[in-house]
């Protein structure tokens, strides 16, 4: 690709070939090359891009009416009127959300409950001319969406089963998961696509992943491509550049540049591994100003009025284990306690990694030695009528609580199908019997409603609060009737999860508030102060 794009008093220019004509206009140009970019910066004179233009270069068009693209952006939101059809049912932060889709902004990052489904969905109502498009989403999302599709289009819908490929028509709305579509990818080829949206597109935040590189090519196909997801980053900013090298490849071309600007990485393991973040604020400033549509609720709470009024509570319950001679004993040398429970064959196996098996050993053992108290605790608030929505990480620690509460409890993972998931939680949030769900973090963290509840509990921590977060905002949406939703985090008091996990999750939800919210984590947010 060879791109000239704007930055500041200067013009970038792109190109990996370096052709006789090319060399001339760097010389004309005084071009001063950047080895760490293998970019060629020139002084912007009027229509002097003129020239690279004529050798096929791609340059923006608000680099030929002389402004910046986020000036260009803003004009061009002042001029967006939407037809009454666009409009109905929408409060006004999603109806400048779909403005902003229309100006140019393509990443839509609302948080959680916000309503991005709707907004996508009159964005591909508003242009009639859309009539082949895609869906690409989690399995389990497939019917909802085609619900929420029906409501707020017009569109014809159909939905993509199985790995088979198949003969599609144009005219369609087509529905995908994630799962099937390298398999199915084929059965586009003869489609010329008009939009393709992807719903939690953080699900593609590896570039080498069989999923990411299908998505890439049908959303390098389409007119439009609009990446949906309430968490754009879970650990580091190297996982959103996938998305950001195809809604702007002008600004984001390279991932070694991107690494270079935004990533501190060291060789570690093998490779290179992401140590921590850097020049946050201007990478928040890029995509807030012309990329990431992003509202939070406390930004637009207001709209709502009185119809939804909910106060998030959140504490840690420090337990103390009930022997600390295991862990502290796998802790000091957790070579010699492998070879004691696992045999010296597997200590040794594991002896060149054995720090990265360290926490999940760890938290082994301090789950073994908080549950009967966490037994106990769930004991008290069922035996008050009370609904609970207790989280796990393992799935074996989610079968033991399953088991031991046997037809009281509803049990969600990864392996419950689509329809059974929405009828568990429905019955669960309707049904005065069925009073406990226990559910896998992943898998619940996205398309439930969970209102039945305003006790949500984490047995184990995950690595990602993000994730942690969009369970959490199962609970608080729209229906639920109580004004409190209190947030209850199990935690082995001196342990890892005291220490070092926390610490880690402060990291890594501070690294996405800044980038993704421009600001850091308050006192009150991080596990560290215990949400005191």
């Amino acid at each position: 690709m060879k791109f000239v794009e704007r930055n500041g008093l200067y013009l970038d220019i792109y190109s990996r070939g370096k052709s006789k004509k090319f060399v001339e206009l760097i010389k004309k140009y005084r071009a001063v090359y950047h080895s760490e970019t293998n970019l060629y910066s020139i002084i912007y004179t009027v229509n002097c891009w003129i020239d690279f233009e004529n050798m096929g270069f791609y340059v923006p068009e608000y680099i030929k009416l002389n402004v910046t693209k986020s000036q260009y952006m803003q004009d061009k939101l002042l001029k967006v009127v939407l037809p009454k059809n666009i409009t109905k049912d929408l409060y006004p932060f999603q109806i400048e959300g779909v403005k902003m889709l229309e100006a140019g902004w393509n990443f839509l990052g609302d948080m959680q409950g916000l309503g991005k489904t709707p907004q996508a969905c009159r964005f591909m109502e508003l242009h009639k001319e859309y009539t082949t498009n895609i869906i690409i989403c989690p399995g389990f999302l497939k019917e909802k969406w085609q619900d929420e599709l029906h409501k707020w289009t017009t569109k014809k819908t159909k939905i993509l089963y199985g790995r088979e490929v198949e003969k599609l028509e144009s005219g369609v709305t087509y529905i995908i998961n994630y799962d099937i579509l390298s398999y199915k990818l084929k059965s586009f080829d003869n489609l010329d696509l008009d939009c393709v949206s992807a719903d939690e597109v953080h699900y593609c935040k590896s570039g080498q992943t069989q999923r990411t590189r299908a998505m890439n090519v049908l959303a390098k196909k389409a007119k439009t491509f609009i990446p949906i997801t309430g968490t754009p980053i879970l650990n580091n900013p190297d996982e959103i550049y996938n998305v950001l090298n195809i809604v702007a490849p002008t600004l984001f071309y390279s991932k070694s540049a991107f690494q270079n600007q935004y990533c501190i990485m060291e060789f570690k393991y093998g490779e290179n591994r992401f140590v921590d973040s850097k020049n946050e604020d201007q990478l928040y400033r890029i995509l807030k100003e012309s990329i990431l549509i992003r509202r939070n609720y406390e930004e637009v709470k207001y709209q709502f009025g009185d119809t939804y009024k909910v106060k998030i509570e959140q504490k840690i319950i420090p337990i103390k284990l009930d022997s600390y001679e295991e862990y502290n004993f796998a802790d000091k040398d957790l070579y010699k306690y492998i070879e004691k429970n696992q045999g010296i064959a597997r200590a040794r196996k594991l002896a060149s990694t054995i720090n990265l098996h360290r926490p999940r050993i760890l938290k082994e053992i301090i789950y073994e030695n908080k549950k009967n108290f966490i037994f106990n605790w769930v004991d008290r608030h069922l035996e008050k009528g009370e609904k609970i929505c207790l989280f796990f990480k393992r799935t074996a620690h989610l079968d033991e609580f399953v088991k031991k509460y046997g037809r009281q409890v509803l049990k969600i993972n990864g392996e419950t199908e689509t329809e059974k998931r929405f009828e568990k939680s429905k019955m669960f949030n309707q049904s005065r019997r069925l009073n406990l769900i226990c559910g896998n973090i992943l898998a619940c963290g996205v398309g439930l409603d969970l209102i039945g509840s305003h006790i949500i509990c984490f047995v184990d921590f995950d690595w990602n609060f993000s994730n942690m977060e969009q369970v959490i905002k199962r609970a608080d949406r729209f229906g639920q009737k109580n004004n409190v939703v209190y947030v209850y985090y199990f935690a082995g008091e001196n342990t890892i999860e005291d220490s070092y996990l926390m610490s880690k999750l402060d990291k890594k939800n501070n690294i996405s508030k800044k980038i993704i919210d421009g600001r850091r984590l308050k006192d009150n947010e991080r596990f560290r102060n215990g949400f005191k």
